[in-house]
Formats: structure tokens, C-alpha cells, sequence
């Protein structure tokens, strides 16, 4: 799970375990206000109003002047966010394969890794299987490649009922500091011992375990001699077990899970086990592969996952949209 996200999270759990610990009457708020002020992003969400520092607005009652915004603009990220391939051109989102050619059989793509020309996989299997066998080679046969960049946006409008409706202000501004494109993940280079850590699915010898049930459709288009390979992943409902290897997205995508928010979540871990939930969806990859080796060069990643805190009777549920890209060496 990546870092940023991970802080700006734990700083939004922080601040609703305040609002949970003043509705119940529990003696976790100094933990809260602790944890608050550690996690709150260095240098930005300093203020809430009046100049009073963001510590001293977590007391056990929700500070009347904190701003009550709770509609908060859909950002960058996008259903159906169009990426671009690594020979500069942009897929599109399609339910019918563009081009389908002349019909094959190989769904492997296995003679590809030959040198010679593989028969164009043409249904949604054949695409599927296709893909799987290409994503599945880089970790174990790729010579490393480059993180090209990975961005987390705000997805959508967050929804926060009852008391943690006082919320809305100072998690926006949380939220806001912390988007946006991870520093250190621009241009990074990547070992093919790295490829285990960073590339999806991180810290797994695998990188794509999909089949069809998990999609909605994989389509494929030629484009200056590459095929580029979409697929659309089905949603996930949210859940409090969420891992690799389950569900649709776990299959496939670096899915940020409710185990690592909270190991994130200090002392406040106790009062918020149970009560967070993760769903994920809007789930896209677009991959470019050489179909004269089979070999996957370009693939880019992006996903939606939905935060869902319910407590003391109120809920905050906040879409946060994920895009990582890959440059993959041979």
C-alpha cells in the first residue's frame, strides 16, 4: 500500500475516531489527538479556522466552526480514465474488441515467445489468457523497468453522515494535501529483483490470477504493430477482509487493504477494527504487448477504492482513485 495514502488515511481515521470518542464518551480522544497531530500532512493542513492549529480543533467536541462542506467535487480521476501506450498512443474504452483480424486459435500466446508471429487472440477468453501469460512473464523473465509514475486522486464526492458531517472540512483539506502524484515514484528505476516489490501484484510471485468471471470485458486493438490489450474489471463490494489473490481487483491490482490502514492506525486500531470497510471498482488495465515475443512493454494501472467508516451511528465513505504505469525492459 502506498505511503501517501496510507498518511492521509490514517490522518481521516484520526480525526472520526475524535468524533466517535466524543459521541461514545471514551477515553480514546488524547490517543486520537495524538495520532492526529503526528499524521496531519507537515506544512499543510496547519489552520481549521481562526489560526488555531489542527491539534488543538480535535477536542472532544467537534469545534462549531469547522467548515461543513460535505459535497465535495468529483478530481482528475475519471470512470473509464483513458491511458496512454507506450508508443505515445491512447486506448480507448471499448465493449467490442477494435480489429478483431483474422480469427486464431492460440490463446496462450506461448508461440509468440518464439520470435514468430502468433495467430491474434480474438474472444474475450482467448484476449483474457493472452494478457495473463504476457503480465505473468515480467517478474520472472523481464530484465527490470521503470516506474513511470503513480497518482492518487479524489474520485468522486465523499458522504459523511450524522456528527461527521462537522468533519467534511478538515478532511477535504487532508485529502487535498495529499493527492496527487507519489514523490520518488516518477521515473523510477526498477531492478529485476524490484519488479517483485513494486510491480502488481506487490510482494507476490504472480501478477495477474484473472479469468473471466472477474471481467467485464478485455478487448484488443493493433496499433503500430503492438496490440494493446484492455480489460475492464468488475467491482468488489466493500469488506473488512480484503487481500490479495480474493475477489476481482485482489487479482490483479496493488489494492490498498484494510489489514495495512490499520497497522497504520496507532492506538486508535482497537476502536476502528470492524468498523472499516474497502470496496473497489472502476478497476482498468491497458497493456502493451509485441505480438512477435510475446512480451509485455507498456501497462497501466488505475482503480477506484471506496473508504467506508461506520461508527457510533455515522458513516463516512470516500472514493479515492489509484494510477500507477509501468515501462517494462527486456
Amino acid at each position: 500500500m502506498k505511503k501517501t495514502v496510507v498518511t492521509c488515511v490514517t490522518a481521516i481515521l484520526c480525526v472520526i475516531a475524535v468524533c466517535v470518542s466524543s459521541v461514545l464518551g471514551t477515553s480514546k480522544i488524547a490517543d486520537a489527538k495524538v495520532e492526529a497531530a503526528k499524521y496531519a500532512p507537515s506544512g499543510s493542513v496547519n489552520t481549521v479556522s481562526g489560526g488555531a492549529s489542527y491539534a488543538d480543533n480535535l477536542d472532544s467536541d467537534v469545534p462549531a466552526d469547522v467548515p461543513v462542506d460535505s459535497d465535495v467535487p468529483a478530481d482528475t480521476a475519471t470512470d473509464g480514465q483513458d491511458a496512454t501506450a507506450a508508443d505515445g498512443s491512447t486506448s480507448t474504452d471499448t465493449d467490442t474488441p477494435a480489429s478483431t483480424g483474422s480469427t486464431g486459435t492460440s490463446s496462450s500466446g506461448t508461440s509468440a515467445s518464439s520470435g514468430t508471429a502468433s495467430s491474434k487472440p480474438s474472444s474475450t477468453a482467448e484476449i483474457l489468457n493472452y494478457f495473463n501469460t504476457a503480465v505473468n512473464k515480467v517478474k520472472t523473465s523481464s530484465k527490470g523497468g521503470v516506474k513511470n509514475y503513480e497518482k492518487n486522486t479524489q474520485a468522486g464526492t465523499f458522504t459523511l453522515t450524522g456528527p461527521f458531517k462537522k468533519l467534511s472540512g478538515v478532511i477535504n483539506g487532508l485529502v487535498e494535501k495529499n493527492m496527487g502524484e507519489k514523490k520518488g515514484h516518477t521515473n523510477l528505476k526498477l531492478s529485476k529483483a524490484d519488479m517483485k516489490t513494486y510491480f502488481p501484484v506487490e510482494n507476490e510471485t504472480w501478477s495477474s490470477k484473472l479469468t473471466t468471471s472477474n471481467i467485464s470485458s478485455a478487448t484488443l486493438a493493433e496499433k503500430n504493430g503492438k496490440y494493446v490489450i484492455t480489460v475492464q474489471v468488475k467491482p468488489d463490494a466493500s469488506s473488512t477482509n480484503t487481500t490479495h489473490g480474493t475477489g476481482n481487483h485482489g487479482k490483479a491490482f496493488n489494492i490498498v487493504q484494510v489489514s495495512t490502514i490499520l497497522e497504520n492506525a496507532g492506538p486508535l486500531k482497537s476502536m476502528l477494527e470492524g468498523n472499516v470497510k474497502i470496496g473497489y471498482h472502476n478497476g482498468k488495465i491497458v497493456a502493451t504487448i509485441d505480438p512477435k515475443t510475446g512480451n509485455l512493454t507498456h501497462i497501466n494501472y488505475y482503480y477506484v477504492w471506496d473508504l467506508d467508516v461506520t461508527a457510533a451511528g455515522s458513516n463516512v465513505k470516500a472514493p479515492f482513485g489509484i494510477e500507477s504505469d509501468f515501462t517494462i525492459n527486456w
